[in-house]
């Protein structure tokens, strides 16, 4: 989920039941809120607790209004790419950690390099990780 001009929250989902991902979405977006996706099915009930704007991609329809998904894709995009790319394969179990560090570049999009590794370095202040800690998993 992106909030325009805003940052993204990402998470992996155990499944894509409609369910799911209306927990999620309704624990995370505030009600009345304006909802902007395309046409998947599984957004067909988000009317009911937000104002939902759909785009038809199926339609090649790619911008209704102020209805698009672009940015999302572009997250999307750079995810697979960056994986791909780079890690060239991740297991389901540490799939979260790789999420995770691309929802952080995405969110600090507009930072230098500098400033970016000063925040990861803050957020490491008082947080301890031993040897046996980082190798256990291994």
């Amino acid at each position: 989920m992106l909030e325009r001009e805003g940052n993204l929250i990402c998470q992996v989902v155990p499944n894509t039941q409609q369910n799911t991902l209306e927990q999620i979405i309704n624990a995370n977006i505030k009600a009345g809120s304006n909802v902007y996706s395309d046409e998947w099915y599984r957004h067909s009930s988000l009317y009911k607790n937000f104002n939902h704007q759909i785009v038809n991609h199926s339609a090649k329809e790619y911008v209704n209004q102020s209805a698009h998904t672009n940015s999302m894709e572009n997250f999307w995009s750079h995810l697979k790419r960056g994986i791909g790319g780079t890690y060239h394969w991740v297991s389901k179990e540490h799939l979260s950690k790789y999420v995770d560090e691309f929802v952080l570049r995405f969110n600090t999009r507009e930072y230098n390099e500098q400033d970016r590794f000063n925040l990861v370095l803050l957020s490491s202040v008082g947080k301890r990780l031993s040897y046996r800690e980082l190798t256990s998993a291994f």
